[in-house]
């Protein structure tokens, strides 16, 4: 999966919740920084 392909994930996510983008853009960084994480173990 692409950066571009979350991104409209969690764009359709916002969309669909009508959630404050901050609380996005918070969830964002923490799934990405999981991901590499994971990545790294």
């Amino acid at each position: 999966m692409t950066a571009n392909q979350i991104l409209d994930k969690i764009n359709q996510r916002a969309q669909n919740l009508d959630l404050p983008k901050q609380y996005f853009q918070k969830m964002f960084y923490l799934e990405s920084f999981l991901k590499q994480v994971s990545q790294l173990l």
